[in-house]
C-alpha cells in the first residue's frame, strides 16, 4: 500500500474507533499488498491471499449486505483488475463494496451503512 493510502487507512481506523467503539473489532485491514520476497509471497498463496481483496472489511450485515469491503486509493489511483474482479464477485454475493478516496467520504459511507435499516 502506498504512503497516502496507508496514512488514509489509519486516519479512518482512528477516527471509527472512537466514534464506534461498540464495533471496534469488527472493522479490520486486510494485509493483501505490498512487496514480499518470493518464498512469502508463494506461502501466503498457499495460506488463502488473493489478489484483488479490497484493504478493509466491516464484519456487520446490513439490509441485503453480508458486510461492506473498502478499498482505499489516494488522488486518482483506480481499480486494479483484480480489485475490480474482486468487487464484481462480492457484489454478487451480497457484499457493499466501496473505493473510498478521503476521511469524509469514508465517515459519510460508514455511517450512511452502519445507519441503514437492519
Amino acid at each position: 500500500m502506498r504512503k497516502k493510502e496507508s496514512e488514509l487507512q489509519s486516519s479512518c481506523i482512528d477516527w471509527f474507533r472512537l466514534v464506534s467503539p461498540q464495533y471496534k473489532m469488527l472493522l479490520f485491514a486486510i494485509p493483501n499488498g505490498g512487496h514480499r520476497n518470493i518464498l512469502t509471497a508463494v506461502r501466503l498463496k498457499r495460506e488463502g491471499v488473493i489478489a484483488g481483496v479490497p484493504d478493509l472489511f466491516l464484519s456487520i450485515p446490513r439490509n441485503e449486505f453480508h458486510g461492506m469491503y473498502i478499498e482505499m486509493k489516494h488522488g486518482n489511483n483506480k481499480l486494479t483488475e483484480h480489485q475490480e474482479k474482486f468487487f464484481q464477485f462480492a457484489i454478487k454475493h451480497n457484499y457493499k463494496c466501496q473505493v473510498v478516496t478521503s476521511l469524509d467520504q469514508f465517515i459519510r459511507e460508514i455511517t450512511f451503512y452502519i445507519n441503514s435499516n437492519q
